[in-house]
C-alpha cells in the first residue's frame, strides 16, 4: 500500500533570489519520488513533498548540480561563497599591488577571476541543462569574455565585485527570515514544570499535554495552556501584536513566546511544542511565503519572454557592431555589458521580497496571511462586513435578564434546560449559561440549526432554544414570546426564546462591545472603505450594535446561506470585500469573501482552512493596519519594478554605444538588486498607530 505524500525541507547553500530558486527547482523537479518542490531564498530552504520512491542521495546530487548543495551541518548559508570570493578579492588586491610596482599581475588577475568565478559554474550549468541563462550564466560569460579580450584585470574585477554583491544580497534576503527564526527563539528550551518531589526543569520537547508549568514574573511561557491558579499580566506582542499587558486568571489561555510582567500562575499544557501558537505561526509564515502572488506570477511570465529579447539584442549589438566597422573584440565587449545589464534578477525578486517582508510584518502584529496572493487582495479591498457576536462583541456574553411567559415550570429548571442545551454548542452565546444554577441535565437527538438555534430531547421531552424563526419552523406559534423578545431587543440585547410545545421563557443575552470595534470601524472609514454588519441575530440587537461602532448599514436575521448572498451582493457592488468573523461558525461567509478574516485565538488553525487571515489577538484595529500594510507593500512593489525597469532603460543603450564597461554594468545591475530589495525590508519597520492612511 503507498504511503502518503509527506513533506521535508532541506537548508541550501547559495540561494541568493528567486533567480536561483527557480533554477534549483528545475533540478530537482524531475526526480523520482518528487511531487511538488519549492525554494525559498528568504528562509534558505528547499521544500520538497514527496513519496517513497524519494532516494536523498539523488536529491542531494541534484541540488550539488544545481550550485545549490543541501547543507549538513548549521555552518551560515553562503560561507563557502564567501571564502571564494574572499580569496579572489585578496588575490586581485595582490596583485594591483604588484602591477604598481611594476611586478608582472595577470597571472594573480587569471587566478582571481578562475576563484571568484568558479562557485558560479554549478548553478550555470544546471541553468543551461533546463534552457535558462541566469545571472551566475551570465557572469561566467562575461569574465570568460573578459579574459577573450584580453582584459583579465577588468575580469577579476567583476569576479570580487559579484561576490561581494551576492553577500550583501544574501544578507539583505535573510532579513526577512531571521523573523520567522526570531519568533522561535522566543520560545524558552526549557520549563518549570510541577512534580511530586517539587519543581522540576524540564527540556520543552519532552513536556506532555496535561502537564503543569510554574510561571514566575520574568518567564517566557514555553508552552500554550490554560491558567488554572493565579492572577498574572502577560506581554503579548509577540505573538498577537497586543501593546498593553493582558490580564490572566483561572480559565485564561496563556501561549507560547509569550512573558509575564507581573504576578505567577499555574498553567495546564493543552498543546504540545510542535503545535503551540508560535509554531503554527512560523509554519504558517513559511508556507505563504511560498506561495506566489499574482504579479509575481506575472512578472515571471514576462521574464521567460524578456531574457532571451536580451540575448538576441546582444547578438545584433555584434552584428551591428562588426558591420559598422567597430571590430570583433569591440563588439563582444559592448555584447558582454548589455547581457549583465539586462540579466532581469532586479525585475524578478521586486514582487517576492515586497510580499515577502509584508507578511513577515503582518505575523509580527498576530496577522497570519495564507499567501502573497491574500496580501495583495487586501490591498485592494473596498468594503469589509463583520459579523457582530464573538467579533465586534467580546464574546464572552452574559444573561442579563429571564422574563418567564408561563408558570409551567420552574426558573430553576429553564436554567437547566437551557444550559443542558448550550453546553452541546460552540456559538459563542453558550457561554452565557455556562453558569446556570441547576445541575446539568443529558441531553439526547441534539441538532444545530444555523441562524436559528437549537433542539434536543431531555427532561422527557423535545426542547427549543432560539429566536423566533426557530419555533415557526417547529410549528410552534410564538406569538406568545414576541412582546417580551422585542422589549429585550429594544434595549440592545439578544432574545433568546425556550420553548417545548409552546414558549416557556425569553432570556436576555448581552454581549459587551470590543473596545476596540469603534476605532478599527472609524480607521477603516478613514482609508475609504464601506463597513457593513452581517448577523444572524435580530434587527433591534444588531442596530444598536451597528449605531454604537459607527457602522451605517446592516443587515439581521441571516442564515449562513443569506450571509454568502449578502456577500456576493457586496462583491457585486465594491469588488474586493473582507469578511471579519469568530472563525467557529463563520466558515462558509469567510470563504465566500475576497478575503476571509477570522478573529479570536482559534485564528491559527482556522487561516488553513475557510479564512485567508487570522487574527491571533482581539484587537480590530489591526485590520486597517493590515490594510495600509498591504497598500504599502502594493506602492513598493510599483517603486520596485519602476526602479529595476527604469535602472535598464538607462543602461542598456549606454551598453550598445560603447559608454558602459562590465564593471559599471555589474554595479549597475547588483546595485538594482539591493536597492529594490532595501525598499522592500523598510516594510518591516513597525508602523506607528497614528500613521496617515495610506492609498
Amino acid at each position: 500500500m503507498a504511503t502518503a505524500p509527506r513533506q521535508a525541507s532541506w537548508a541550501v547553500s547559495g540561494l541568493d533570489c528567486p533567480v536561483c530558486a527557480k533554477t534549483l527547482e528545475g533540478a530537482c523537479a524531475g526526480l523520482p519520488g518528487v511531487l511538488e518542490v519549492r525554494a525559498n531564498p528568504a528562509t534558505g530552504k528547499l521544500y520538497v513533498v514527496h513519496d517513497e520512491q524519494l532516494s536523498l542521495g539523488d536529491l542531494a546530487a541534484a541540488a550539488r548540480r544545481a550550485g545549490h548543495p543541501l547543507q549538513t551541518t548549521a555552518a551560515p548559508v553562503g560561507t563557502a561563497r564567501d571564502r571564494w570570493g574572499l580569496a579572489a578579492a585578496l588575490l586581485l588586491a595582490g596583485s594591483v599591488l604588484l602591477e604598481a610596482g611594476g611586478g608582472p599581475a595577470v597571472g594573480g588577475y587569471w587566478l582571481a577571476t578562475a576563484l571568484g568565478g568558479w562557485p558560479l559554474l554549478p548553478a550555470a550549468r544546471s541553468a543551461a541543462r533546463q534552457r535558462q541563462l541566469d545571472i551566475n550564466g551570465l557572469m561566467a560569460l562575461a569574465m570568460a569574455g573578459a579574459l577573450a579580450l584580453g582584459d583579465a584585470h577588468e575580469a577579476a574585477l567583476l569576479a570580487v565585485l559579484f561576490a561581494l554583491a551576492q553577500h550583501l544580497e544574501r544578507r539583505a534576503a535573510r532579513q526577512g527570515g531571521r523573523a520567522v527564526e526570531a519568533l522561535l527563539a522566543a520560545t524558552p528550551a526549557t520549563a518549570l514544570v510541577e512534580q511530586t518531589a517539587g519543581l522540576a526543569a524540564q527540556p520543552v520537547d519532552a513536556i506532555a499535554v496535561g502537564a503543569v508549568l510554574r510561571l514566575r514574573p520574568g518567564d517566557r511561557v514555553a508552552l500554550d495552556g490554560s491558567v488554572l491558579e493565579g492572577l498574572a499580566w502577560l506581554d503579548e506582542a509577540t505573538v498577537t501584536g497586543e501593546s498593553h499587558p493582558v490580564t490572566k486568571e483561572p480559565g485564561s489561555p496563556v501561549y507560547s513566546g509569550t512573558t509575564v510582567v507581573d504576578g505567577t500562575l499555574r498553567v495546564e499544557v493543552t498543546r504540545a511544542a510542535a503545535d503551540s501558537t508560535l509554531a503554527q505561526v512560523a509554519r504558517l509564515v513559511e508556507e505563504a511565503q511560498l506561495r506566489a502572488a499574482p504579479t509575481a506570477r506575472l512578472v515571471d511570465r514576462f521574464a521567460r519572454w524578456y531574457t532571451p529579447l536580451v540575448v538576441l539584442l546582444a547578438l545584433l549589438t555584434i552584428v551591428g557592431g562588426v558591420w559598422a566597422g567597430l571590430g570583433w573584440a569591440a563588439s563582444t565587449y559592448r555584447a558582454l555589458c548589455l547581457l549583465v545589464i539586462g540579466c532581469p534578477c532586479a525585475i524578478v525578486i521586486a514582487t517576492p521580497v515586497a510580499i515577502q517582508s509584508g507578511l513577515t510584518a503582518a505575523a509580527r502584529s498576530g496577522l497570519l496571511l495564507r499567501g502573497g496572493e491574500v496580501l495583495e487582495a487586501v490591498g485592494e479591498l473596498q468594503a469589509v462586513a463583520f459579523d457582530k457576536t464573538g467579533t465586534l462583541t467580546a464574546g464572552s456574553p452574559t444573561v442579563a435578564g429571564l422574563h418567564l411567559l408561563r408558570d409551567d415550570y420552574d426558573e430553576a429548571d429553564l436554567w437547566a434546560v437551557a444550559a443542558a442545551l448550550e453546553s452541546a454548542s460552540a456559538h459563542p452565546l453558550a457561554a452565557a449559561f455556562a453558569a446556570a444554577p441547576a445541575a446539568p441535565l443529558a441531553v439526547t437527538q441534539f441538532r444545530t440549526l444555523p441562524g436559528r438555534g437549537l433542539t434536543g430531547v431531555l427532561a422527557g421531552g423535545r426542547w427549543h432554544l432560539g429566536n423566533l424563526a426557530l419555533l415557526a419552523e417547529a410549528g410552534i406559534d410564538p406569538a406568545a414570546a414576541q412582546a417580551a423578545a422585542r422589549a429585550v431587543e429594544a434595549a440592545g440585547d439578544t432574545a433568546i426564546v425556550l420553548a417545548d410545545d409552546r414558549p416557556q421563557a425569553v432570556f436576555a443575552v448581552r454581549d459587551a462591545l470590543r473596545p476596540s470595534a469603534a476605532a478599527a470601524v472609524a480607521e477603516l472609514h478613514t482609508l475609504g472603505l464601506t463597513t457593513t454588519l452581517l448577523t444572524g441575530d435580530q434587527p433591534a440587537p444588531a442596530a444598536a450594535v451597528a449605531r454604537l461602532v459607527g457602522i451605517r448599514q446592516w443587515q439581521a436575521a441571516l442564515r449562513p446561506e443569506a450571509k454568502q448572498a449578502a456577500l456576493h451582493d457586496l462583491t457585486a457592488q465594491h469588488g474586493g470585500v473582507a469578511m471579519v468573523g469568530d472563525g467557529l461558525n463563520d466558515a462558509p461567509a469567510l470563504a465566500a469573501a475576497t478575503v476571509g478574516i477570522a478573529l479570536g485565538t482559534a485564528a491559527a488553525g482556522v487561516a488553513r482552512e475557510a479564512a485567508d487571515v487570522g487574527l491571533l489577538g482581539s484587537d480590530l484595529t489591526a485590520i486597517p493596519r493590515l490594510i495600509r500594510l498591504a497598500r504599502a507593500v502594493r506602492r513598493t512593489i510599483r517603486w520596485n519594478l519602476a526602479l529595476a525597469i527604469g535602472l535598464r532603460l538607462v543602461l542598456v543603450p549606454l551598453a550598445i554605444g560603447g559608454q558602459a564597461s562590465l564593471w559599471l554594468a555589474i554595479l549597475g545591475d547588483l546595485g538594482g538588486s539591493l536597492a529594490v530589495t532595501a525598499n522592500s525590508l523598510r516594510l518591516l519597520r513597525p508602523a506607528r498607530r497614528d500613521q496617515p492612511a495610506a492609498d
